[in-house]
């Protein structure tokens, strides 16, 4: 399995965030209740994070594995009202790009992986097209408190 690294920054309510501080499993059942996601998430998912930087109704997670990604994926599929935006790659090249925002707008795409081996990995190269309907998603409330997740992007 990959190693997988990346930022994803959750726009919710500053008390979620805050759950999040005391233990990760307590904001993310805070998450999952307060968005209408699927309550399965909360058994089948993780989140570890080596930092958290909250700013308001938004914070900002660093991490390193891949259980981020896909507690996000879900989180958006199945959840409401809140903001989800990501970036992770992972040590093989692929990266994967998720915006949904409170109002249900989102964009999503995977680009590159091992060997650019596109078949297997679902993905294309990161185009300045796609780029830019990822950022479209994302509030510009959240680009400015959060530079750094789009400094691995631009």
């Amino acid at each position: 399995m990959a190693e997988t690294y990346g930022r994803v920054v959750v726009q919710a309510t500053p008390e979620i965030l805050q759950a999040f501080t005391i233990h990760r499993d307590k904001g993310l059942e805070q998450l999952v209740e307060f968005s209408g996601a699927d309550c399965a998430i909360n058994d089948e998912c993780d989140v570890f994070f080596e930092t958290l930087e909250i700013k308001g109704d938004s914070g900002c997670f660093e991490f390193e594995n891949m259980y981020w990604s896909q507690t996000v994926e879900r989180l958006a599929a199945t959840g409401h009202n809140i903001g989800l935006y990501l970036h992770s790659w992972s040590e093989y090249g692929s990266h994967f790009f998720l915006a949904q925002n409170p109002e249900g707008e989102n964009f999503s795409f995977v680009a590159g992986g091992p060997d650019d081996d596109f078949q297997v990995e679902g993905g294309d190269v990161v185009t300045d097209a796609k780029l830019q309907q990822w950022l479209a998603v994302i509030p510009e409330s959240i680009k400015e408190a959060f530079p750094q997740l789009l400094a691995v992007a631009c």
